[in-house]
């Protein structure tokens, strides 16, 4: 791959939808891309003065997500050591 297409490649693989942490549904699975939170296609964003609740809730978030996707691994038979 040259390095247009390398770099044509990575601006496809942001999300073009974006939703806000509030509208999250409950459960939602949340993970980190790069620096982004991402849940379900989409980046998910926050206002200035929320910075600190809305990554407190994201990391949780992506923790049990993390968590969840570990168990069913492991209910599969699958690990991940």
């Amino acid at each position: 791959m040259n390095e247009m297409s390398e770099k044509h490649a990575e601006a496809n693989s942001v999300p073009e939808k974006n939703i806000y942490w509030r509208d999250l549904p409950g459960g939602a699975e949340v993970e980190m891309r790069g620096k982004m939170y991402v849940s379900d296609g989409a980046v998910v964003f926050w206002h200035g003065r929320e910075a600190r609740e809305a990554q407190k809730y994201l990391d949780a978030q992506v923790k049990a997500t993390a968590d969840r996707r570990e168990a069913r691994a492991q209910a599969k038979g699958e690990t991940h050591e």
